[in-house]
């Protein structure tokens, strides 16, 4: 009932702008104006298709019924699945995504459910990024965990809002002038607790933000 709500609350307003770009559209077919609708159009409607392909992930996750195909995985293997998905996004706003450490690290996880936790991490480091910065991605191994940290430097996180930022439909206080609704790190967090694994942030950045993730190792 609580996930219903939700969907029903979150997809109000894009399905609205859509209506309203259209309409404007149908009474200004002759301006130059178009152009700006029809973009306007094409973004609501790909925000409303990631908001309910979000909200199906979250529902299938919190009841369970996924169905992980968990195999020993390299590093390598896992950001060349992950990158794949931001590099434009990166490309738009001129940030430099640097990997460091050693890729041949091997884990055990599901690598197309463990891509996507990691894409959730980047998306929100490209996203409160400035342009012309850069991302630093670092490997590491521990006795029973293989690491991948994500630093950016971007708007950083409160420290005190670091034990919320995994909550359900959680937004810090200093995103509100961004697109989104608070999601992808509560699903990244059921990916990777799901399998074993986990995800901290670090308190000590003074710029940006630095997320852990830990992955069972082999």
């Amino acid at each position: 009932e609580q996930l219903i709500s939700d969907i029903s609350h979150q997809t109000k307003i894009p399905i609205s702008n859509i209506l309203i770009f259209t309409e404007l559209l149908k009474e200004n077919l002759k301006k130059e104006e178009n152009i700006k609708y029809i973009d306007n159009i094409m973004g609501e409607t790909e925000k409303l298709k990631w908001l309910i392909l979000s909200f199906v992930n979250m529902s299938r996750l919190e009841s369970g019924i996924i169905q992980y195909q968990i195999k020993g995985y390299t590093m390598q293997e896992l950001l060349a699945a992950a990158l794949t998905s931001v590099y434009a996004d990166a490309e738009k706003k001129n940030i430099f995504i640097n990997v460091r450490g050693n890729t041949e690290y091997k884990g055990k996880f599901d690598l197309k459910w463990t891509a996507e936790a990691i894409v959730n991490v980047l998306n929100n480091s490209i996203k409160y990024s400035p342009a012309d910065s850069k991302i630093d991605i670092e490997t590491g191994v521990l006795p029973h965990y293989i690491t991948l940290s994500v630093k950016d430097y971007g708007i950083g996180i409160l420290p005190e809002e670091i034990p919320a930022v995994f909550g359900r439909l959680y937004r810090g206080k200093n995103t509100a002038e961004y697109d989104g609704i608070g999601i992808g790190l509560y699903l990244t967090r059921e990916i990777l607790t799901s399998q074993g694994g986990y995800i901290v942030f670090s308190k000590k950045e003074s710029v940006g933000s630095k997320a852990v993730i830990y992955l069972p190792k082999i």
